[in-house]
């Protein structure tokens, strides 16, 4: 009940702010977020600066032909891909 409470009075003052809290990135998008899969997270229009963000389509499957798609060092090594980080920068290849 206080959940509903809480959107009724966020959509009240015109708050952009997700209400929901969608775990995966289909329901992110759905909702109308945005999917930032470094951190699992569904945001309010890529809110989380300098990492990967989704807008109108999920990324694909993390494996050894689609190596862009996986965010993780442990997902982009099992994927039997070559992690790479310079600096801060960070990708699966």
């Amino acid at each position: 009940m206080r959940f509903v409470l809480m959107a009724i009075f966020l959509a009240a003052c015109g708050s952009s702010t997700i209400v929901t809290d969608p775990t995966t990135c289909e329901a992110c998008l759905d909702s109308g977020g945005t999917w930032q899969p470094e951190a699992s997270s569904c945001t309010d229009d890529c809110d989380l600066q300098d990492i990967s963000c989704f807008i109108e389509e999920c990324p694909g499957a993390c494996d050894a032909d689609e190596c862009e798609n996986c965010f993780s060092q442990d997902d982009c090594e099992t994927a039997t891909c070559t992690w790479t980080q310079q600096d801060e920068a960070m990708s699966c290849g």
